[in-house]
């Protein structure tokens, strides 16, 4: 067996793409949520952000907007001519990456800010892990991941479960879980200093 035959390749997971992209509307509240997010996870001047799977670059635009520096990344064609649009659009900048979250370029400590919404439950649970441990290293110490996602419960009573709200902390990282009764779950992990 080749490693190629057991390799998850994300660009097989495309097709739908240009369909999705064709529903965003530009006329929603998304900008004020994305500048709330970003201001809650205390977004400075100068930081180096990367947004994955940035779909049509709204979060991406407001951080630039912000003076953060930014890495629009997505794997999908058509969604990263949104974001170009958009950005286009909003007079800022963006550098963009046709990758996902196996596949995109970084260079090791180097983003004060990793965001990702609704894009790591497209991945099998073993590269979940593999995205995690690549965004865990792109990260400088004492920066944050921002994770908005579905959340899937797989028990049996999960339809009347609630994922509980906690703080857990590992040797390298803090994980705050913000929940409410919906499969929507938002988490921003911190990267230790030490």
């Amino acid at each position: 067996m080749l490693a190629r035959d057991w390799y998850y390749t994300q660009r097989r997971r495309l097709g739908l793409d240009s369909a999705v992209a064709s529903i965003y509307d530009r006329h929603d509240d998304s900008d004020i949520r994305a500048r709330a997010a970003l201001t809650m996870l205390g977004l400075q001047r100068g930081w180096r952000i990367a947004d994955i799977g940035c779909g049509n670059g709204v979060l991406a635009c407001e951080a630039a907007l912000m003076g953060a520096e930014v890495d629009a990344i997505d794997i999908s064609p058509a969604m990263l001519a949104l974001a170009k649009i958009q950005a286009r659009d909003r007079k800022v900048a963006l550098r963009t990456q046709p990758a996902g979250l196996l596949s995109f370029t970084y260079q090791p400590d180097s983003y004060d800010l990793i965001v990702s919404e609704f894009t790591l439950h497209h991945l099998p649970d073993f590269w979940k892990a593999v995205a995690l441990s690549r965004i865990y290293n792109a990260l400088k110490p004492g920066a944050n991941f921002y994770l908005r996602d579905i959340v899937f419960v797989s028990m049996p009573d999960g339809t009347e479960r609630d994922v509980e709200a906690g703080r857990i902390s590992a040797s390298r990282t803090t994980i705050s879980i913000a929940t409410a009764s919906s499969p929507i779950c938002a988490t921003s992990i911190r990267r230790s200093a030490g």
